[in-house]
């Protein structure tokens, strides 16, 4: 990424016709990402397709058309890069920051070639952005001199899902063409086209100005307060007898695609009935299956809550990513309404809390993940969509159907399961409507296996079918396709501390890797109802302390997920009792306290450390050590791409997001610098990533 020129930040020439802003908290998470190691970016471009009718319409009128997009959303017309102070910015101007670009085929080409050359189109539009020149692209397909279809494809920091459906519509009208089912809004307002803009309010700009108010700052401690109150609390991983490491990056997957009528119609029945939402329904189910599954009662769900919910709704384009977490408690005695009832109000306080500082949030997560030792990307994931793009009143479209009818709907479920190379997460994505509920589960490979996956979206289905056709007292754990599941107990040796199962015999041995500890004790305490892993450590010398064992094992958790690091060090020498349970005199036992800072800093030896720590402290964090684990939890994340762009004016390349996001001290960082090779290249001939 480039930078804003000093001349154009803060202010800049209103005859220039350029507005600057701060990014609003729901862009800093998409907009850091493209900072992340490619193949761990999360989010995808925002598409929308729109096939013309025969015969087409000239390029000049398809041009016009989007042209008149442009001036309608500001969202189109904004770029982003790093102000000359270190933050972000965006910059809306009077000229369209979308890439268009006419793909002409042949007059005579056919429908099935067409299809074939639009997806290869769409593939190679899927290369990286740079969003400091443009936005997003845009396709006019010709064939011959006749455009047949439009595409977009446009970064998520400028667009989420909702805010495509609205550039749908609103091309669709600038097209003269009807609307049609798929772009509907849950505004209700008409199109107001030709009028070459829209008002300004609920545009990011707008949002980001809200945000440096006293009442926005009380929100966002409140948010990031119960954020950081979850990630203490919840278990690591749903999963802890994974076989392999839990790392973020792509690895096989299993894939269970299901559209199931009955499904949908027992949500509509189930929603009607007890007065809930379709997405309280749907997470009740979800729920229930992870709780048989892992044997755990408390399920914690990732969940993508826009802002589509919030009073500053509006009818124009505009990006909120603001992940949050519902957390369910299962009871098994309890009745699928009744957990439906809790799912509701954890999705209504989720979408309350969630509009926060995401750059802030994350390193919430990191400092928690820091003083557990834990890590959360395999924290199931909830994402629930209506299909037309907008709500169905629960038993709107028809009566509730009784259980014969709901039964005799299951014959014409469809179930397939692949495998496909996707990110180490569990996500159960569901698109629905009144006819027709389309779920797709993806578990990844180290956590179950094909038919196991395959179990999971069955017992989904049978769940919903299953109490919507039964009295409405009917518990869950009386739920016939749970009959013969036994979720799975603990493991021999392994405890249960921390809100995680773990097996102490693991942690010991990771501890007494380390080359100066003689050996180690871990012992679970139990106070005040919570139970904590306590570590007494035998070390060979002094220089050894708490922090710095706790940062060692921290270190190397990620290939480990049935360990998590004590919440309790006590740290002596070996002319010391290791059996002791308090700490020596004078001294305390060490708890983790997410900044992990050592006592003995030491000063750069290497000219990448010294080019890494003058980045940091000249951008981020004045105070940062050489040792830290990661220095920006003084700063601000946001400031990371000012870091790599001063490394990179330096000539060093080879650090991206992803390095500042993990437990590595930075001189470790450091040794992944490189110089920038004279030729542009990284030294080994070819070009740097």
């Amino acid at each position: 990424m480039g930078r804003v020129p000093e001349s154009a930040y803060p202010a800049v020439s209103a005859s220039k016709g350029v507005r600057t802003s701060p990014l609003a908290w729901g862009q800093t998470w998409p907009w850091l990402d493209q900072f992340r190691f490619p193949d761990r970016r999360v989010f995808q471009p925002v598409g929308l397709r729109v096939a013309l009718p025969e015969p087409g319409i000239s390029v000049e009128v398809a041009r016009d058309a989007v042209r008149h997009l442009c001036d309608r959303h500001e969202s189109l017309r904004t770029r982003y890069a790093v102000a000359v102070d270190g933050a972000p910015v965006q910059y809306v101007s009077d000229e369209s920051a979308l890439d268009l670009e006419v793909v002409r085929l042949p007059a005579d080409t056919s429908d099935q070639t067409r299809e074939r050359r639009v997806s290869e189109v769409i593939r190679d539009a899927y290369r990286p952005f740079d969003i400091t020149r443009s936005c997003g692209r845009g396709l006019l397909v010709a064939r011959g001199d006749a455009v047949i279809e439009i595409l977009f494809l446009l970064h998520h920091v400028a667009a989420d899902v909702w805010g495509g459906a609205v550039l749908r519509r609103d091309l669709l009208a600038y097209l003269g063409l009807p609307a049609d089912a798929a772009t509907a809004t849950d505004t209700g307002d008409s199109v107001r086209v030709g009028g070459g803009g829209v008002d300004a309010a609920g545009q990011p700009w707008e949002w980001a100005a809200a945000q440096t108010t006293p009442a926005a700052a009380h929100r966002d401690r409140a948010a990031r307060d119960q954020w950081t109150s979850q990630m203490m609390t919840m278990p690591h991983t749903l999963f802890p007898e994974m076989d392999e490491g839990r790392d973020t990056g792509t690895c096989p997957v299993h894939v269970a695609r299901m559209t199931s009528p009955a499904a949908a119609a027992a949500v509509d029945s189930i929603a009607a009935r007890h007065g809930v939402s379709a997405p309280a329904v749907l997470l009740a189910a979800y729920a229930t299956i992870l709780s048989a599954t892992t044997g755990f009662t408390t399920i914690g769900v990732e969940t993508i809550i826009n802002n589509r919910f919030t009073a500053k709704q509006r009818d124009t384009v505009t990006s909120s990513v603001l992940p949050s977490m519902a957390i369910v408690d299962v009871d098994w005695s309890d009745t699928l309404a009744g957990l439906a009832g809790r799912c509701a109000s954890a999705l209504v306080t989720a979408a309350y809390r969630s509009e926060c500082d995401n750059s802030e949030r994350m390193l919430d997560t990191v400092r928690a993940q820091h003083r557990r030792g834990i890590g959360f990307d395999l924290l199931p994931q909830f994402n629930c969509l209506p299909r037309a793009g907008h709500d169905v009143p629960p038993g709107a479209t028809r009566p509730p159907l009784d259980a014969a009818a709901l039964a005799l709907a299951l014959g014409e479920t469809r179930l397939e399961v692949s495998e496909e190379s996707w990110w180490n997460w569990v996500r159960l994505t569901m698109l629905y409507d009144a006819n027709v509920l389309e779920a797709t589960l993806h578990v990844t490979s180290r956590a179950r296996d094909h038919d196991a996956t395959s179990a999971m979206m069955r017992q989904f289905e049978a769940l919903l079918v299953f109490h919507a056709g039964t009295p409405e007292d009917t518990a869950l754990r009386d739920t016939p396709v749970f009959a013969g599941v036994s979720p799975p107990g603990l493991r021999d040796g392994w405890v249960e501390v921390d809100g995680c199962r773990v097996n102490p015999a693991e942690v010991q041995d990771l501890i007494e890797q380390h080359p100066e500890v003689v050996r180690c004790t871990l012992r679970p305490i139990t106070a005040d109802g919570t139970t904590v892993l306590h570590a007494d450590v035998v070390v060979r010398t002094s220089e050894l302390d708490a922090v710095r064992v706790h940062r060692w094992l921290v270190a190397r958790l990620d290939q480990h997920p049935a360990t998590i690091a004590p919440a309790r060090y006590t740290v002596t020498t070996d002319t010391a009792d290791a059996d002791r349970t308090s700490a020596p005199e004078g001294t305390s036992p060490f708890t983790g306290d997410g900044r992990g800072r050592p006592d003995r800093p030491r000063p750069p030896r290497t000219p990448g450390e010294r080019a890494l720590l003058a980045a940091i402290h000249a951008w981020a964090a004045p105070e940062a050590l050489l040792e830290d684990c990661y220095a920006l939890t003084g700063g601000r994340l946001d400031r990371v791409p000012a870091i790599l762009l001063h490394l990179e004016r330096e000539g060093w390349e080879g650090l991206h997001l992803e390095d500042f996001l993990n437990l590595r001290p930075l001189a470790d960082l450091a040794v992944a610098m490189r110089p920038a090779a004279p030729d542009g290249t990284n030294g080994l001939g070819t070009a740097p990533a």
